[in-house]
């Protein structure tokens, strides 16, 4: 075995040895863990797609707690029907117990069976106008609690809205400044190329200064011009002397 790969055995058997009897090291590895892959989790995202997959979570929280409020107002709504309903019964027993008490003759059976069958039946009421008074309630709060629960989904909508905008915005101000700089980095280039020119036009000019100074002065060029449309001159003569000359034979 190579020393690297025996090296690298021993830290790794360092690191689970750590890992397995140190709670201390266990809890700063867990950690960075945490921090890390949270951080690689928020990069890979935008805080508009964040914001909104918040909103949509509190979205179906939302729905979760409407049908939760229907189904209360529901009871709520059933527990009236069925008050209304022992309130007749009652009433019916009430009624059987005053025909019993001014019938002639009614046994004290009799009487008492429609005494109790009223005080069951009003005590069925009492009971239920208790439910119902507490279902109300709890009807009247969820719908307080459904209400503010809207009015912060709106909140935090208009929040994701705000967000979205401003990452938009960042987006265009940075598109900006890249084209700002690249036209700063552009008249840069453009500058230099100027200054090239520049250079080269100087180095033109000493190039012609320097031809001019070696063809001589003004004056020598000059003599020398006219040194050479004579000598034109005199090779035009003699080869029209010539060719008129051979004309003449």
């Amino acid at each position: 075995m190579d020393p690297i790969t025996l090296i690298i055995l021993i830290a790794l058997g360092a690191f689970v040895a750590g890992f397995a009897f140190s709670p201390a090291f266990r809890n700063k590895v867990l950690t960075t863990l945490r921090i890390r892959s949270n951080a690689a989790l928020d990069n890979a995202t935008t805080a508009g797609e964040r914001a909104e997959d918040a909103y949509k979570q509190q979205i179906a929280k939302a729905k979760q707690l409407q049908a939760d409020i229907a189904s209360v107002v529901g009871r709520s709504n059933l527990a009236k029907k069925d008050l209304t309903r022992l309130q007749s019964e009652r009433d019916a027993a009430k009624a059987d117990y005053a025909l019993v008490s001014k019938t002639a003759g009614a046994s004290e059976a009799a009487k008492n069976t429609a005494l109790d069958k009223f005080t069951q039946a009003d005590a069925k009421v009492k009971a239920q106008e208790t439910r119902v008074q507490e279902l109300g309630k709890s009807a009247d709060d969820s719908r307080k609690a459904l209400e503010t629960v809207q009015a912060s989904l709106q909140a935090m909508a208009s929040k994701v809205d705000d967000i979205k905008g401003n990452e938009e915005l960042t987006a265009v101000l940075k598109g900006t400044a890249d084209a700002l700089q690249t036209a700063r980095d552009i008249k840069a280039g453009a500058n230099a190329i100027g200054e090239a020119a520049r250079q080269a036009d100087e180095e033109l000019e000493k190039a012609r200064a320097a031809a001019d100074l070696a063809r001589g002065s003004q004056g020598e060029q000059e003599l020398d011009e006219i040194r050479k449309a004579n000598e034109r001159e005199e090779a035009r003569k003699k080869l029209e002397a010539e060719l008129n000359g051979g004309g003449s034979k």
